[in-house]
């Protein structure tokens, strides 16, 4: 498949998409670089009256001589060779100003553009729909955020660079027209020529860094799952067989740069040989073919040679906008698709849990699957209330209903009487605590962690804070017995801990947090009976204080909740207390106590 890119159309296109990020500001930049162009096409032209070693008149035949005449005529100079040596030097170092103030602008913009990009990623990536981010694939957040934001801002830089080769040349071309218009029509015939005759390597760049956009998310994907998965892999020298899945992506991403670069070649190559030839026709027909004076024929040539050169050079920064295109267009197209799937938000004041939440008939499925079926659930406020069952029957499901990750597809869940969806969801989440089987963990202090740095460590209110939390999830006596206590480092996902001190150290944060409802979903289901036992010391506690949602595996950990569901393939089929289930000699849970040998 063919692809175009019409000069023109696309530089005002991305004019358009930097323009949310830039603002006036690229006009700004636009003007110093034709105020730079001005310069230089001025400091060139001066070069007239010094190689024809006479004063321009007034009368002269082309409007570029007059206005030099008129110029040196309002400063009060005469147009002496020194006098005209002296002005070229002051106008090129002018020029020199003017581009290391479009330089620095120009940083200026880049820099702000990533920090805005980003910004703008990371805060819609917040704002995702939860089956949306479900379907992408690791790598594509990270792979966005880093990679293609660094190609989006290389693109501008180079898009950058274009706009001031462009505006160049039309500051040259204008005096050029003034100075010889028939040089300007050759030397536009000429730069068009250049453009045709590179223009297919600019297509081809342009497809070949879209495919490499695409390969380097699958790629980001692919190693960020072999990091998270490096024990295993080590413990098992499972990595020879994670490289034949793992290299194909490295090699074609590989080969993708290669060909990105051979294109660029191409230009580089014959962009210069291209030049002369059309210097060589131009000396040979004015000299040999008309016969007119060399003096004037070299500021004329100099001007062409600045124009063909500012093409050339366009032409080279336009060769790196194609190749870089892939960047740019992934981000833009992955930031209108976040937006496009943004979560709904109400204004809705959140209710303060006073009753409770209720799940009326609340049916869920994934595609033609269903996973929660008809569900009717009452969790009143400040109660106990467990979930069992069996993988699959769709207890971690239920927990997404409960926090709005997922909304039923029939049915409704109410909290406090209210629908949940008519409630801000976000209050509704700062009132959630959540603790997985999988612990969510930074690698950063002991503090940190517990505080999700909601306060400063360092200060005592907050470190008091931290220690309480610590102390209700039984963690404060290990937490201690580390050298650096508090201020200890845990290490990525808390490997410096065992799985028990993780589990209790989530819980801390959780306790920090003083949630309205407390969601432990499995989080004892990996643990030696030692910290079970801290936990479920800690989560009898709360009893009566808070709203607890327990997903359990291990039985004992649920004894003394107010309330226990069993699901069954995505229906309740029992409830009741601890004691009431197990009464039933013929009940499922019965069953699944005698398992467990309780």
């Amino acid at each position: 498949m063919k692809i175009r890119i019409p000069i023109a159309s696309t530089i005002v296109n991305y004019y358009h998409v930097f323009k949310p990020y830039t603002g006036h500001r690229l006009f700004v930049f636009i003007a110093i670089t034709l105020l730079a162009g001005v310069m230089e096409g001025l400091g060139i032209t001066l070069f007239l009256p010094f190689f024809t070693q006479t004063n321009i008149s007034a009368e002269s035949s082309d409007v570029m001589s007059k206005a030099i005449h008129k110029m040196f005529a309002w400063l009060g100079l005469s147009m002496s060779p020194k006098t005209t040596l002296f002005m070229i030097t002051a106008v090129f170092i002018l020029k020199g100003i003017v581009t290391f103030a479009q330089a620095m602008y120009q940083a200026r913009l880049s820099s702000r553009l990533a920090r805005d990009m980003r910004r703008n990623i990371i805060e819609l990536t917040a704002e995702l729909d939860y089956r949306y981010y479900t379907k992408r694939n690791t790598g594509f957040f990270t792979n966005l955020v880093t990679v293609e934001v660094n190609r989006a801002v290389e693109f501008f830089n180079r898009y950058a660079m274009v706009l001031s080769y462009l505006f160049t040349l039309v500051a040259l071309l204008i005096m050029s027209l003034f100075l010889n218009w028939q040089f300007t029509v050759f030397a536009i015939f000429a730069g068009g020529s250049v453009l045709w005759l590179l223009k297919y390597f600019s297509r081809l760049a342009s497809q070949y860094s879209q495919q490499t956009s695409r390969e380097n998310a699958t790629l980001q994907g692919l190693l960020i799952q072999s990091v998270q998965a490096f024990k295993y892999l080590k413990s098992t020298a499972g990595f020879p067989r994670l490289y034949g899945k793992l290299m194909p992506s490295v090699n074609r991403v590989a080969d993708l740069d290669f060909k990105v670069g051979s294109a660029a070649s191409v230009v580089h190559a014959f962009s210069e040989p291209i030049i002369l030839f059309f210097l060589i026709a131009v000396l040979y027909y004015q000299v040999v073919v008309v016969g007119a004076s060399i003096a004037p024929i070299i500021v004329a040539i100099m001007l062409f040679y600045r124009m063909l050169m500012a093409i050339t050079y366009f032409q080279k920064q336009w060769q790196n906008v194609c190749s870089m295109m892939g960047g740019i267009d992934t981000v833009v197209s992955a930031v209108q698709d976040m937006k496009n799937n943004e979560e709904a938000a109400s204004a809705d004041e959140v209710p303060g849990f006073q009753q409770g939440i209720k799940l009326h008939n609340v049916t869920f499925a994934y595609g033609d699957k269903p996973v929660i079926q008809n569900i009717s659930i009452d969790i009143p406020a400040n109660t106990t209330v467990a979930f069992v069952g069996e993988s699959g029957s769709g207890k971690s499901t239920l927990v997404d209903l409960l926090t709005g990750l997922l909304k039923p597809q029939q049915g409704e869940i109410t909290l406090d009487g209210r629908p949940l969806h008519a409630v801000d969801v976000r209050g509704y989440r700062r009132q959630i605590g959540y603790v997985t089987q999988e612990c969510v963990l930074f690698d950063d202090s002991v503090a940190n962690n517990v505080s999700l740095w909601n306060c400063d460590a360092s200060e005592k209110l907050c470190i008091d804070k931290v220690q309480d939390a610590a102390r209700r999830a039984y963690c404060d006596d290990f937490i201690r017995a580390m050298p650096d206590g508090y201020n200890a480092l845990i290490g990525d996902r808390g490997v410096m801990l065992s799985g028990g001190q993780r589990q209790r150290l989530a819980i801390a944060r959780e306790l920090f947090k003083q949630p309205r409802l407390l969601i432990l979903d499995e989080a004892t289901s990996a643990l030696d009976s030692d910290s079970e036992k801290f936990i479920q010391r800690s989560i009898d506690e709360l009893r009566g204080t808070m709203t607890v949602v327990i997903i359990a595996h291990r039985l004992s950990t649920i004894r003394n909740a107010d309330r226990i569901y069993v699901l069954d393939s995505g229906r309740v089929s029992e409830e009741g207390t601890y004691d009431e289930l197990v009464a039933s000699s013929g009940s499922r849970f019965m069953h699944m106590v005698q398992l467990q040998q309780l």
